[in-house]
């Protein structure tokens, strides 16, 4: 039973290490590629199949030539009499370029949707002056600085003027402080 574990393990490790040798591919170098090109057909069809290639790959055939050409880096710089040529047509380009933005900039106002409230603001204020008188909503919360009116009636008739404090609290005469 140990032999054949013994066995069983040594195979295992021979056969990863012929996997892993296989799965190691060198790609072609052009001189390769020139060698593969000079074998007869049969042959290159034979080592297709053997490495798992389609020989027009490597060949090219079927595939259409491509042409390619070095992109320019550097541009030719231009001379005197070029840059006075640019310049007015430069100038008419910017002219014709103005206008036109301009126009596009006007029927895209026109065209615009014309946003909710913006007429609330149109017109311009009479005074900055802050407005004194008006109404507290009802879910107004008094904090510190606030003052409230106070007039009492019955067997002596009062009138109080308080201002809450920063503790929140209102001093109130002859009573103290309330919350």
């Amino acid at each position: 039973m140990l032999r054949q574990v013994k066995k069983f393990i040594i195979l295992g490790v021979s056969a990863a290490i012929l996997m892993g040798a296989q799965a190691n591919a060198i790609t072609p170098s052009p001189q390769m590629i020139e060698q593969f090109k000079a074998l007869p057909k049969s042959e290159q069809e034979r080592l297709a199949r053997q490495y798992g290639v389609d020989p027009s790959m490597i060949t090219g055939a079927g595939a259409t030539a491509t042409v390619v050409e070095n992109p320019t880096v550097v541009t030719p710089r231009a001379t005197k009499n070029d840059v006075v040529d640019q310049s007015e047509s430069d100038q008419l380009n910017q002219a014709t370029k103005s206008e036109a933005k301009v126009e596009a900039i006007e029927d895209k106002k026109e065209n615009q949707l014309k946003r909710f409230g913006y007429d609330l603001f149109a017109g311009s204020p009479s005074t900055f002056a802050p407005v004194s008188d008006v109404p507290v909503p009802a879910e107004y919360m008094i904090g510190p600085g606030d003052s409230l009116n106070v007039q009492l009636f019955g067997k002596e008739n009062n009138q109080y003027t308080l201002t809450v404090g920063r503790d929140g609290a209102i001093q109130f005469p002859n009573l103290g402080p309330i919350s």
